[in-house]
């Protein structure tokens, strides 16, 4: 599953996930913003921890 497939997986769940698309000419790359009121940057290290985060919580909504 892709990530903002997680994504829209969790907002339709009641999580506040905001995110953008940088575009470039042959290319777009998904940019988490926000996760429930915790800012993220622009920054490799950040959207690492941002990922890493919307999986954590994927995992968390459908684990049985």
């Amino acid at each position: 599953m892709t990530r903002i497939k997680r994504i829209n997986y969790l907002v339709e769940n009641g999580e506040k996930i905001d995110y953008h698309y940088n575009t470039y000419r042959y290319q777009r790359r998904l940019i988490i913003d926000k996760i429930n009121e915790f800012v993220y940057h622009n920054t490799y290290s950040d959207q690492s921890l941002a990922a890493e985060m919307v999986d954590l919580m994927y995992w968390e909504h459908t684990k049985e």
